[in-house]
Formats: C-alpha cells, structure tokens, sequence
C-alpha cells in the first residue's frame, strides 16, 4: 500500500495542485484584463490565448447563475474573482483530505482529529537559541530540576570506595551524585535507584536484574553512550550505578520553552541534526551489542561541548544515559513491570503489551526528533490516558505544517520513525543514520 501511495496518491496530489493553481492563476488574470485597455497588451499571444481558454468558461459559469457575460455590472466582472475564491476552496478542502488520506494509507491507522488539520502556521526560525550547558550538571536521567543540595543529603560520605562530593540531581527515579573515586583520581556520577518501595520478597530479583542489566550496559563503550563502570549498595541496600561524569545539560533542559532563547549556547538546525545523527548512531551500536533502551527521551540524553579535531570550533557531542537500565523503570519510575517508558515518548506496543525490540527505541527517537525541530510534542493530552490513546491510535500532524521552513526529508524521515506498525518503521538505527546523514549532505551540497 505504501509503494501504491507514492506512485498514485502522490502524484495525483501534486497535479491537483498545480492544476488548480493554475485556474487561480488564470482566472485572476482574467480579472486583471478587464482594467487593462492598451491594445498591445491585449493582442499579446499569451494574453490572446488566455482568454481564448478563460473567457468560455466564464460565460459557461455566468449562464449557470444568470449572470450574461459580458455584461457591464460589476457583478459579473467580478465572476472571475468569485471562481477563483471558489477554486482555492475547493484546493484547501480536496487537497487536504487527500493528504490526510494518504498519510492513512502510508501508516496504516487513523489520523489526527480534524481539529489538527489544514493549519497553516507561520515559519518559526529553527536557529533559536538555547542556554549554554551549565557546568557541572551530570542529570542522567532525572526528570525534576536540578539542584546541588549537598552530600548532607545522603546519610553517608561514603558508597563503597567512592567519596560522595555533592548531591546534582534528583527526580522520580532515584538520585544523583557527584562522586570521587580515590583509587585513580576520577569524577564519577552515582545514580541511586531506591527500592524503598518494594515489597520485601521482590527486592532480592531486583537487584538481580538490575545487576544484570548493569553489566549488559558496562559492556558498551561509544563516544554516544554514558559509560558504566561500577554497580554498589548503600548503607540502606539500594542499588547504585557508577557512571561517567558527564559535564554539560540534559537535551530537554535545551529544549525547555521556558529557558532563555538567546546566549552563546544556541542550537542551529545543524547543531540539532548532527545531535540526531550521534544519538541515532549511539542506538545502532547498543541494537547491535543486543541491549534495547526503552526509554529513549530528552530527559536521557545529555548535551556536551567538544572540540574539533583542529581545536578550532566546540561542536556538540550527545550521549546517552541509562542505557539498559531504564528497562527497570516503569511508567510511575518504580522498579519493575508494567509499562515502561515516559507517555509521550512511548511506543504503540509497550502500551498494548507487544513484542518490544529495536524498532520500539527508533519510535521514542522519532518523537524526540519531532519535539527537537518543532518545538511540540507529536502526542499530547491532559492525561496519561489521553496521552497514550493518541500514541497508539493517532498519526501527528506533518512537522512541516509547525514549521514549513523545515526540509521536505525531515518529514518523510519522521513519518517513517513515528509508524504505528513497527515493521514500516526502519528496520534498524543504521538506516535511519543513512537518511539523516544524506539530509546534512544535501543541506551542505545547497548551502555551497
């Protein structure tokens, strides 16, 4: 059906537009004809040929209401005006049903209310700016804001062999330390997942798994995942992770609507793609060493400045945190089963109970794509119920309809990603690089 959508529906859809915009053209012309009287003009082979064409359909339309062309009153000079308003009304109504019906065809579920349809908005300018990473903040995976709030914090100066410095981060599922490894000098991060919550005879399994989990995670070295070097208790038996220390900000602290958009920290589009592409190439190394995220979100990548090879420009760097041990979190940020992940970056079968692979992790990378260039989540409600009927059941609006300044691939990329059928997704993270990398090319190839 997808491969009949491009070679039929599509098609179909672009020489409806230019056929009907070229009526709008024609008739407007026709208009305009009526105030030009120098012969010259008027005996011009285009202008011959335009009323050759226009002037019996005119006729035909002003007979069918009664009006007699060409009659003097301005109600019939002003017939073509009224053709062409009607035209442009039937464009707006034809052509849209048509694309939402082959984005239906395309996907294979229902689309998005019709209150989410047709809009034309204005451009908004992709170069906004974001804050410049904070130093210091290591907030792998935390969902609240950050503070330091000291070691006092934490009943002990001490997890294992690690010196607890200061407390960085906190959220629903655990806290964050800033840590120090005395036997060779390094600044660590010390993720705590309480398990406080637990009833007793599920705390043993747990701590299983997650060192399971842990080790799986510690196996992984890419410049694009958040190291893994150690797995701890604490005094009260919680389960720690040791990670690297990462010094920059989280992806949605970027991307908050409330921060500044202005300062040295801004993110370009290009900035935005090539931290797609490294995000996306991060995923295809786990994928292929066999671990699955799950809870792909902004909240879990982290954003650094680099510099060049040539020391010349920093350039960011993303990373993912919580590699292997977000599957331990559910949707309430517990440890254990139930639905996993964050609403609105979930995938369709982690909420119907499905089959969870790679392809679920190409799907919450694809919701964080379309919040990063558009600046709105593709699913939304007031309620988790809400929020999750529209991720299993609703097809987003194109992102070009926020933002039409956006390139064409972006949107094809996006469709892609955010398929309800996980088999019309891509099939794996490299194809999805492929696309992102040959979309910075031909920007590049344009640009020059």
């Amino acid at each position: 059906m997808k491969l009949l959508s491009k070679l039929i529906l599509r098609p179909l859809q672009w020489l409806l537009e230019i056929v009907l915009l070229l009526a709008l053209i024609l008739l407007v012309g026709s208009f305009a004809l009526l105030f030009i009287t120098d012969p010259q003009i008027r005996s011009f082979p285009l202008v011959v040929s335009l009323k050759q064409f226009v002037d019996p359909l005119i006729a035909l339309a002003g007979s069918w209401i009664g009006v007699r062309w060409p009659g003097a009153a301005w109600g019939s000079k002003l017939l073509p005006l009224g053709m062409a308003a009607v035209v442009w009304g039937f464009r707006v109504i034809v052509v849209d049903a048509l694309k939402d019906y082959r984005f239906r065809v395309e996907v294979g579920e229902v689309i998005a209310p019709p209150s989410t349809r047709g809009k034309r908005l204005k451009p908004i300018s992709i170069e906004s700016a974001v804050p410049a990473p904070s130093p210091g903040i290591s907030a792998l995976g935390t969902n609240g804001p950050l503070s330091a709030l000291g070691v006092a914090q934490h009943p002990t100066s001490h997890i294992g062999r690690y010196e607890m410095l200061e407390e960085i981060g906190r959220g629903s599922m655990g806290r964050i330390y800033k840590a120090r490894d005395p036997q060779i000098g390094r600044t660590v991060a010390i993720k705590m997942i309480p398990t406080h919550d637990l009833p007793l005879d599920q705390i043993g399994p747990q701590k299983e798994r997650f060192a399971r989990e842990a080790q799986a995670a510690g196996k992984m070295s890419h410049p694009g995942i958040v190291t893994v070097y150690d797995v701890v208790e604490d005094v009260s038996g919680n389960p720690c992770l040791v990670m690297e220390y990462v010094e920059g900000a989280t992806l949605n602290d970027l991307l908050s609507p409330s921060q500044p958009r202005n300062g040295a920290g801004a993110l370009s589009f290009e900035d935005r793609l090539r931290i797609a592409i490294q995000v996306a190439e991060a995923l295809d190394y786990a994928h292929r060493k066999g671990v699955v995220h799950r809870d792909i979100k902004p909240a879990n990548i982290m954003i650094t400045k680099g510099g060049s090879a040539a020391g010349e420009k920093n350039e960011v760097q993303a990373k993912i945190a919580d590699f292997g041990i977000a599957k331990l979190i559910d949707i309430k940020g517990t440890i254990g089963g139930g639905v996993m992940g964050t609403p609105s970056f979930i995938s369709p079968e982690q909420i119907t109970g499905g089959a969870v692979d790679a392809r679920s992790d190409i799907f919450s990378f694809g919701v964080v794509l379309y919040f990063m260039f558009t600046g709105e989540k593709p699913f939304q409600g007031d309620s988790f119920t809400a929020v999750t009927f529209q991720v299993v059941h609703t097809v987003p609006k194109p992102a070009r309809q926020i933002n039409f300044a956006l390139p064409e691939q972006l949107d094809e990329i996006l469709l892609r990603c955010l398929a309800k059928n996980p088999k019309d997704r891509y099939a794996s993270a490299a194809e999805l690089v492929a696309d992102l990398v040959a979309l910075r090319d031909s920007r590049s190839s344009a640009r020059t």
